[in-house]
Order: structure tokens, then C-alpha cells, then sequence
């Protein structure tokens, strides 16, 4: 019975390095690369203006009250 046992656990290393290795080699890739690149591309910018506009819109809101 213990000799079973180990061979499962075996098994289950092998599994969990190959799932370790699949992610490692996609955060290396080209396709994630291009993913990173276009979500700064397109969040960042509209995190900036969206800050801006917010603060613009107060300032004017404030100066015209009562």
C-alpha cells in the first residue's frame, strides 16, 4: 500500500510543475507581452483623463455656487 501512495503523489508534482511551467512560459510570451502593453496603453490614459475631467468639474462647481 505505501508504494501506491507515493505514485500518486508523484503524479500530482508532476501535474502542479507543468500547470508552474505553462504559466511561466505565458508571462514570458509575446501574447501576454502585447496584452500588458495595450492595457497600459488603454487603462492608464483613461484613469489620467477621468481624473482630470473630475477635478475639472468640481473646480467649476465650487467657483458658481452660491
Amino acid at each position: 500500500m505505501a508504494a501506491g501512495a507515493g505514485t500518486g503523489n508523484l503524479w500530482m508534482n508532476g501535474v502542479m510543475m507543468n500547470r508552474k511551467q505553462k504559466i511561466r512560459d505565458y508571462l514570458k510570451s509575446l501574447k501576454f507581452r502585447l496584452l500588458l502593453v495595450l492595457l497600459l496603453f488603454g487603462i492608464v490614459p483613461m484613469l489620467v483623463m477621468q481624473f482630470f475631467v473630475i477635478r475639472g468639474y468640481e473646480n467649476v462647481r465650487l467657483m458658481s455656487a452660491p
